[in-house]
């Protein structure tokens, strides 16, 4: 789970588009403070929860709760996205995969008539 505070909310949905593809991996994001409306109830051992920008202690708290892991550091959001890529990068290679090359990803969009 990828979460962003305003401009960063795009970011968080790159990074998680990256994951999946590269990784194949379910990845959503979110605006930080819409998290605890929902999605964190699908959170649990074994989750992830990375915080690219902001890391409010009180999401941080109610997310540790559910004994997901956080992630959250003093980077700017943008910065970090290189660490996102190696992320995918390692989980693909856990499940065999080529991050270079993921199944039946079209790298432009195909237009017919």
């Amino acid at each position: 789970m990828f979460l962003g505070h305003r401009s960063s909310v795009g970011l968080a949905q790159e990074a998680a588009l990256k994951v999946r593809e590269s990784a194949g991996f379910w990845t959503e994001a979110y605006p930080v403070w819409e998290y605890q409306h929902g999605p964190i109830s699908c959170a649990g051992e074994g989750s992830l929860v990375w915080f690219l920008d902001e890391a409010p202690e009180v999401v941080v708290a109610d997310v540790r709760a559910t004994g997901a892991a956080v992630y959250a550091n003093d980077l700017q959001a943008q910065s970090n996205l290189p660490l996102v890529h190696r992320l995918a990068v390692e989980l693909a290679a856990i499940k065999g995969r080529n991050p270079d090359t993921p199944p039946f990803l079209n790298r432009s969009v195909l237009v017919t008539d």
